[in-house]
């Protein structure tokens, strides 16, 4: 396994010794630092982190002492302070990529000295391309040929198209997949539909074992496997957690139906967010999100409390719905707003 493959917890002193032994050159996920004077270690570690996050992950060990890409010893660094102290310290100082990125820092004691290795590893990040937001240089990077190197302007433009296109057939997916669902369950029910939708969910693979396992432990309800992934299925709604990463809730709702008030639906949305992410980070899949509220067959849809109906005026698809996109896992989320929209087309709000 190479090292940078590894769990950056079991990286040990002895993995560094096998670097330098084996002489392993820098590559595109492999980056040597030797100590650094704080300007330049502060750009130094902005390049090289922004240029594994717009590569597809990587570790950068920073301390060892290379000579035109080849380790020759563990010189180490000096800590300025405390390691909580100092590791807080690169933490803030990554905050400096945008959009955000979460990496894991740890620390190697070189033995019989004082000095450190510290560890940067980047996951394989999907929210392309990120660039250094510095008070004195703002770029693209990018990992070629075992450097850090700037995007060129061409291929900055083929990421945004590609970007673009891709939300575009996360829309033509979901649109399609409501059509069905109207289809499928259009009796006696109006549906309320929640969606979670990788933006490269076409990439994506899961251990759909490693998922029920997850889900067993951690979520209430039975969770069965079927031909598209598992499913968790009961009288008034049908959960289905794909292979592709796309996580979707139908509720079915009639006139028996409890659960009607948008504030009810809402705080069922926040829930499916958060359980959502948690389920993405358990599979390590870090990558921008894109969640869908979605009223389908609302003709049929009735509030209890004022017997009132719908009306479709500029609706003839009997469905109406609603994004957001979620760019980092750790950002404060305001599922109200997706709501509004489908507030102020029904007319009220209960």
């Amino acid at each position: 396994m190479k090292i940078y493959e590894k769990n950056i917890k079991d990286i040990n002193i002895d993995d560094l010794r096998s670097l330098i032994d084996d002489e392993t050159v820098e590559d595109n996920y492999l980056e040597y630092k030797s100590k650094m004077v704080a300007k330049e270690e502060e750009n130094n570690i902005l390049r090289t982190i922004c240029g594994f996050a717009n590569n597809n992950g990587g570790l950068l060990i920073y301390g060892l002492k290379e000579e035109k890409g080849i380790p020759k010893y563990a010189e180490g660094v000096d800590l300025k302070s405390d390691w909580d102290t100092e590791k807080l310290r690169y933490y803030n100082l990554i905050d400096k990529i945008e959009p955000k990125i979460t990496i894991e820092i740890e620390r190697i004691p070189i033995p019989n000295t004082e000095k450190s290795i510290i560890l940067f590893k980047v996951p394989p990040c999907r929210n392309t391309p990120y660039r250094v937001n510095n008070k004195k240089f703002k770029d693209f990077y990018k990992r070629y040929d075992g450097k850090t190197v700037s995007i060129p302007y061409n291929e900055l433009k083929d990421i945004f198209k590609n970007k673009e296109e891709q939300f575009e057939k996360i829309n033509d997916l979901q649109e399609n997949r409501l059509n069905k669902i109207s289809s499928t369950y259009s009796k006696p029910e109006f549906n309320v539909v929640f969606h979670s939708i990788p933006l490269y969910y076409n990439n994506i693979d899961l251990d759909m074992e490693s998922v029920r396992k997850y889900c067993h432990y951690n979520r209430t309800g039975r969770y069965l496997p079927n031909v598209s992934g598992i499913i968790n299925a009961t009288d008034y709604s049908t959960e289905q957690i794909f292979r592709n990463g796309i996580c979707e809730i139908i509720q079915f709702c009639d006139s028996k139906t409890e659960i009607t008030s948008f504030r009810a639906f809402e705080n069922l949305f926040k829930k499916f967010i958060t359980d959502s992410i948690e389920l993405y980070k358990h599979e390590e899949l870090f990558q921008p999100i894109v969640f869908f509220v979605s009223y389908v067959n609302i003709s049929k849809f009735k509030n209890q409390k004022q017997n009132r109906l719908i009306d479709l005026i500029n609706n003839d698809k009997n469905i109406i719905s609603n994004k957001i996109v979620i760019y980092d896992y750790n950002e404060e989320i305001d599922a109200h707003k997706i709501f509004v929209p489908i507030f102020n087309h029904f007319g009220y709000y209960i």
